[in-house]
Parts: C-alpha cells; sequence; structure tokens
C-alpha cells in the first residue's frame, strides 16, 4: 500500500515537472519576440493637401521574431477608441529594413485630405499587444488666393523689370545726348568766334586804292622835300 502511495506521488510530481517545463519552453519565445515600437515624444508631421506624406515608426525585436511579429497604424477618433486603418487607395503601409533587428513601419497618405488631419498610433497585434506614442498630422490648405497673389506678384516684377530696362535706357542716351550738344554748341561758338575774327582782320586791312593812294601821297611828299634840298 505505501509503494502505491510513493507511485502515485512520483507520477504526480514528474507530471508537474513536465507542465512546469512545457510552460518555460513556451512562454520563453514569447517573451523574447515582444516588439518595442519607437515614436519620438510631441512628434508631428506637417504636409499641404493633395501631396503624398510618409509618417513611421521604429519597430526593434530580435531576428527570428519577426515572422510573428503583426504590426498596423490606428487613428484616434477619442479617448478610449483607435481605429484600424485598412488598405484603400488613399493610405498605404510599407517596411524598410534598418538593421537585423530594427525596421521602420510606414503609414502612406497617397493624396492628403483635411479629413486625414488628427492623431495616430502604430500597434503591435502580436505575440503581445504594445502601442507606440501618439503621431500629430497637420493638413495645411493651399488657398486661390495665395496663388493669385503669386500671379500677381510675377506681373509686377515683370513691370518693374521692363521699368527698370526703360529707365537704364534713358540714362544711357540722356547723357549721350548731352555730350552731342555740348559739342554742337561749342562748334558753333568756335566758328562764330573765327568769322568774327576773319571779318575784323579784313577790315583792318587797307584796300588797293588806298594803297595806291598811300604811295602817291608819300611819293610827291618825298619829292617836295628834295627839291627844298
Amino acid at each position: 500500500m505505501a509503494s502505491c502511495i510513493f507511485q502515485v506521488i512520483g507520477h504526480l510530481l514528474m507530471l508537474i515537472l513536465l507542465l512546469f517545463s512545457c510552460c518555460g519552453h513556451s512562454q520563453e519565445p514569447v517573451l523574447d519576440c515582444i516588439p518595442s515600437l519607437r515614436v519620438p515624444r510631441n512628434t508631428v508631421w506637417k504636409s499641404p493637401e493633395k501631396e503624398t506624406l510618409k509618417i513611421n515608426c521604429t519597430v526593434t525585436t530580435e531576428s527570428h521574431c519577426w515572422k510573428n511579429v503583426s504590426v498596423s497604424w490606428c487613428k484616434i477618433e477619442d479617448t478610449d477608441h483607435c481605429r484600424p486603418l485598412n488598405h484603400s487607395n488613399h493610405t498605404g503601409t510599407g517596411w524598410r529594413n534598418i538593421t537585423e533587428k530594427e525596421r521602420k513601419f510606414f503609414l502612406i497618405f497617397w493624396s492628403l485630405s483635411l479629413q486625414d488631419a488628427g492623431l495616430y498610433r502604430c500597434k503591435s497585434d502580436g505575440p503581445v499587444f504594445t502601442t507606440s506614442h501618439v503621431i500629430n498630422v497637420t493638413v495645411t490648405v493651399v488657398s486661390n488666393e495665395k496663388k493669385t497673389t503669386v500671379n500677381l506678384d510675377s506681373e509686377v516684377l515683370s513691370k518693374k523689370n521692363q521699368t527698370g530696362i526703360r529707365d537704364m535706357e534713358q540714362s544711357v542716351v540722356e547723357p549721350f545726348y548731352l555730350v552731342c550738344s555740348i559739342v554742337i554748341v561749342v562748334a558753333l561758338v568756335l566758328t562764330i568766334i573765327i568769322l568774327f575774327k576773319t571779318i575784323k582782320n579784313k577790315d583792318s586791312e587797307p584796300s588797293l586804292e588806298d594803297k595806291d593812294l598811300l604811295t602817291t601821297v608819300s611819293y610827291g611828299a618825298a619829292k617836295d622835300s628834295s627839291l627844298q634840298d
């Protein structure tokens, strides 16, 4: 009877040891494969609407655990619920390998809209549920008024450029005409001075008749002086 009791106790101990060993082997890979999701606090992504935007979180785990890791994105609609994002024509996801233990997981907005603004999380669905810090997506609006302002500014700049060219041409032409005017005035003054001197010289010279008369008078005076002697 005692031997039977010892056998039962021995079987129970063996079963307990087997259970502990099985649980230990099954829990070890699960604890080893818990992924780490890293997003800096207060992360903000800002982009104009209708542009492509990529946000990301960094996923770290052991190299042999990737096949068991499931990561997805969700959008926070209120304080208690984060709505999962499904693949669509508007959004998509992608991976980029960094190292054997580290990868980046992307959420891609192909054509950003105002409805995409909000708070997003990166989350791991297995083997253990974990979430990242919040990413704030801000969408800026490009108004037609800004485009019109840009067009008006370009027109104003072109007009200013044309005005500047005309002013430069005038600044070059005006000194040219000024120099020409000065040269013409100087030439006229010199011409008038030369003509005036020429006319004055002609008036000061005696004519042929005056020269003959002076010669006769001087000859007669010389003859009278000789007779007196």
